[in-house]
């Protein structure tokens, strides 16, 4: 809003995105010039970085933290398309569901905050909505696909490695737990087509740990053998 169709929108350190902001941003003037959100004095604050009157206005009115405006943005929207991070931790203390909200078109606040090369906002959403990394938009796009160079690219291009990594972990974890469950089930057929119940039993790992006491009288010596009363007399004579 703002911007000239197909207009790119730098990055701090010289990327661009090559999404069209004039879909999707507030302004590089970050100001509500068409009535964006005409009327709301917290998405003006939230747009500009202004805390303290953001704070004090979010105090004074909290439904306006749920308020929905054009195209169904948010202000964790507004935040994030203007940079504003500083914003973004007070949404996230006060209603941290909302950064990770979509709106109308299923584009989240990250999606912006990645278009518009706003590196350290993007980097709060990371540590706090960051379910947000692989969520699609209508277009089909994440916010991967939407920063296509610059800081947010690299950013997000590293976040994305890990969650692989995390996953391909995760699936080899997941393969020997059922390979092993499907080892025991046929070892468990095997023994009861055999009719091999203590087989079957050791498999279970039933009775491998035996009563103390009957394995304590197991270890325990031999007593020997008591002479009777009636050969002491001839074993001493023989002696």
């Amino acid at each position: 809003l703002g911007m000239a169709p197909g207009e790119q929108c730098a990055e701090p350190d010289g990327g661009y995105s090559t999404i069209s902001p004039s879909e999707i941003t507030l302004a590089g003037a970050r100001e509500d010039r068409k009535g964006f959100a005409a009327g709301c004095s917290a998405a003006n604050y939230a747009s500009i970085g202004h805390i303290e009157a953001f704070l004090q206005e979010i105090e004074s009115n909290p439904p306006v933290l749920r308020q929905r405006f054009e195209y169904g943005w948010t202000l964790a929207h507004v935040a994030a398309a203007c940079g504003q991070e500083e914003i973004i931790a007070v949404i996230k203390r006060h209603y941290a569901p909302l950064l990770s909200a979509p709106n109308e078109y299923d584009v989240t606040p990250m999606h912006y905050a990645a278009a518009n090369g706003q590196s350290w906002a993007l980097e709060v959403l990371l540590l706090h909505a960051p379910d947000s990394v692989e969520h699609k938009a209508v277009c089909g796009r994440t916010p991967l696909d939407m920063a296509k160079y610059g800081t947010c690219r690299r950013l997000l291009t590293e976040e994305a490695q890990r969650r692989a990594k995390r996953k391909a972990v995760q699936d080899q974890i997941e393969m020997y737990q059922e390979r092993r469950r499907r080892n025991n089930e046929s070892a468990v057929m095997e023994t009861v087509k055999a009719g091999c119940f203590s087989k079957l039993l050791s498999v279970l790992g039933v009775g491998k740990r035996k009563d103390k006491a009957a394995a304590a009288a197991e270890t325990a010596p031999e007593e020997p053998a008591k002479t009777p009363e009636k050969l002491e007399p001839l074993l001493q004579r023989a002696a």
